[in-house]
């Protein structure tokens, strides 16, 4: 009689035996509960992490996410501790290897703020005794304590670590602006612009790669085999959960840099979760730093009906709605870096910049399959180029990269002249030519 009444409620029939004998569709739905269940659970937080809602996303035609609350706890500044500071501050978070190869250009640039007001400077060192002994004269650098790391593992980590760092030093503002740069870095801008332009508002600045949304392996797997026998399933109506591809060289809020530190630890297995570098069709190969910040604070876009058509547009975060068929750079780039491939995008200021460098005989970029190419010299005129681009920052500039003019003793002469002023002095027949006409230079530079 109890398998009878069992069976009846799970729309099944009990054979003579008293065995449940269930109709193909119960199975499923069972079968589906059980594994949407055990899919939910894969990027669950640690042990002692509070987990919420996901970003919420608002899907008819224009979508629309706001900060998840994964992480309560990060909302942690209060209005007086923001009342507290008059003014926002900068503050750069270098991520180096054994020092800082350009550190007298960094110093020149330095001079156009008030370390402590206007600046602060923390540095993470693989090689920490190397970075010590280099610093020891320089007391605007701040060495933190080293995070060990490799390529492309622990990055995130290390860069939380400055993050929490950075957040220690006291209350701020709401515009504060939390800047990652690696030590090939250099800045293209006087001191005073970029600090207008970064403390404007309180958004965060993401440089997002052209054509990278990936699927959260939530929606794959036996839950994506078995919705496919779904008697009910509607491919129109289903939701996706997507994750997308970010430069590691972000600009972060005050609100995003607190919720990053909470967040820390979270997804550990973020690469395998996005079958990151698994060489399966579809995918791309990448490293956590490339992923992890944007996806820890936004937990991924949830996308309903035809990614072909998806926009998206993200409170806190700065430029125009972010289009997964897009195939140019997205949302805000401040550093300029040039792949001579595919992750340049088809058209934007990044590829058109790097076309203009390579254009230069006096500017030399050599390319690495892979990775973004390294300058190694540059010529007087793709200064001026980058001066007059509208990224803030650029890399990779190597360690003796040479500067190619007779006016000037070397790069940190040029950069004095060239870029750090408010007003730079015209060409003039000093400059040595180029090989690109000039229609394409001045179009270029108005």
């Amino acid at each position: 009689a109890q398998a009878r009444h069992l069976a009846q409620t799970l729309g099944a029939r009990a054979d003579g035996a008293g065995l449940v004998v269930m109709k193909p569709n119960v199975v499923f739905l069972l079968l589906s509960v059980i594994v949407f269940h055990s899919n939910s659970t894969l990027l669950r937080q640690p042990k002692g992490r509070n987990s919420s809602a996901h970003a919420q996303v608002a899907l008819q035609g224009r979508y629309n996410s706001t900060l998840s609350d994964d992480v309560p706890e990060a909302r942690t500044t209060s209005p007086l501790n923001l009342a507290e500071s008059s003014a926002p501050t900068i503050t750069f978070l270098f991520m180096a290897y054994d020092g800082l190869p350009h550190m007298e250009i960094w110093e020149k640039f330095f001079r156009g703020g008030k370390p402590g007001k206007d600046f602060r400077v923390l540095i993470h060192c693989k090689s920490a005794s190397k970075c010590r002994h280099d610093l020891r004269n320089h007391p605007i650098f701040n060495l933190i304590e080293t995070v060990e790391t490799e390529y492309c593992f622990g990055l995130v980590s290390a860069m939380n670590r400055l993050l929490g760092e950075a957040l220690a030093s006291g209350p701020g503002h709401r515009n504060d602006k939390f800047v990652f740069v690696s030590d090939t870095t250099l800045p293209v801008k006087p001191f005073k612009t970029i600090q207008r332009q970064l403390t404007s508002d309180d958004t965060s600045h993401f440089c997002f790669f052209p054509v990278h949304w990936l699927e959260w392996s939530n929606t794959s797997g036996l839950f994506g085999f078995l919705k496919d026998f779904n008697p009910w399933h509607d491919a129109s109506r289903e939701t996706e959960r997507m994750a997308l591809k970010h430069h590691q060289w972000m600009v972060l809020s005050r609100r995003h840099a607190e919720k990053a530190v909470k967040a820390d630890g979270m997804f550990p297995s973020l690469l395998k979760e996005l079958k990151v570098n698994s060489g399966l069709p579809g995918t791309v190969s990448g490293c956590d730093d490339e992923f992890w910040h944007f996806n820890a604070l936004y937990s991924g876009v949830n996308v309903t009906g035809s990614l072909e058509t998806a926009s998206v547009h993200f409170n806190g975060i700065a430029g125009e709605d972010i289009k997964y068929d897009s195939h140019r750079l997205q949302g805000q780039c401040d550093t300029f870096v040039y792949w001579q491939s595919t992750n340049d995008g088809t058209g934007g200021p990044a590829l058109k910049l790097g076309e203009l460098l390579e254009a230069d005989a006096f500017t030399h970029l050599s390319h690495k399959v892979g990775h973004p190419c390294e300058i190694t010299s540059l010529g007087s005129r793709s200064l001026r180029a980058l001066r007059e681009s509208p990224f803030l920052f650029a890399r990779k500039v190597m360690k003796g990269c040479a500067v190619h003019s007779r006016r000037f003793r070397d790069l940190a002469d040029a950069f004095d002249v060239l870029v750090f002023p408010e007003v730079i002095p015209p060409e003039d027949d000093e400059d040595p030519p180029i090989n690109v006409t000039s229609d394409k230079w001045l179009s270029f530079l108005r």
